[in-house]
């Protein structure tokens, strides 16, 4: 009887004992979120009839894990967005970048209050361009209207110029079953087709897409690729899958 008593102590010096610190399940695991209260409220609501430590630990890893991963990706929206605090707004633009969480969360229809929307407009809803800023010959810019069928050649060809030199060029559509994948993937994303990101996603497409596994294998690397300029964000990435299972395989 002795020694089991004498057992929980550590001997400090010759003559004076101290009682050993206990060890709990939460300094057992190292993690941040509590094992043993997570296990308290899967007793207290009943989930099963047992509920064994390792179930507990288990899913306290997984919520630290999806709360670690949304911080950070919240965070760098709020950094892009010049924020000394994170809103439910950069919380919900953050679930949108990543294809996991998009799927976990907004394909399930979770809604986070006060978050506000996806910003999406469609094409249809567009004002349409009625006119066009050109250079004349002698230089100096000037408005002037579409020019029409017997319009200056001059005009034309300053009109042709300025359309030539715009920053935004789409480069022509691959041949075939691809083409019609990056036709879809253009319609899929709407206003925001004009990006460097959708042009690395339509030259993955033309590239890798007659192998639809190697095509999202080298998409899912791009993703990772977070502050590189091949990096492709998770919606793109989502709607290059979506545009590959609605078009057809040809016979």
């Amino acid at each position: 009887k002795t020694r089991v008593m004498m057992s929980s102590f550590n001997v400090v010096k010759k003559g004076v004992f101290r009682r050993r610190r206990r060890i709990n399940l939460d300094m057992k695991c190292g993690l941040i979120f509590s094992a043993l209260r997570t296990r308290r409220w899967l007793k207290r609501d009943k989930y099963a009839p047992k509920i064994s430590k390792s179930s507990a630990v288990y899913l306290a890893a997984v919520l630290e894990y999806l709360s670690a991963e949304m911080l950070e990706l919240s965070g760098e929206v709020a950094r892009r967005a010049k924020r000394k605090r994170i809103t439910p707004r950069h919380i919900l633009l953050s679930t949108q970048e990543d294809a996991e969480l998009c799927k976990m969360l907004c394909d399930k229809g979770v809604i986070i209050p006060t978050g506000g929307v996806v910003p999406n407009i469609r094409p249809e809803l567009l004002p349409k361009r009625r006119y066009a800023r050109t250079e004349s010959i002698t230089g100096t810019a000037a408005l002037k209207a579409r020019p029409s069928a017997a319009a200056p050649s001059a005009v034309s060809a300053a009109l042709q110029a300025a359309t030539s030199a715009s920053p935004v060029r789409r480069e022509p559509y691959a041949p075939g079953r691809l083409g019609e994948i990056q036709q879809r993937f253009d319609h899929l994303q709407g206003p925001f087709a004009f990006g460097s990101q959708a042009t690395e996603a339509r030259r993955v497409i033309a590239a890798l897409g007659n192998d639809r596994n190697a095509c999202f294998a080298e998409l899912d690397r791009r993703h990772m690729l977070r502050g590189d300029p091949a990096f492709i964000c998770g919606p793109m990435v989502f709607n290059v899958k979506k545009a590959f299972d609605e078009v057809p395989a040809s016979p």
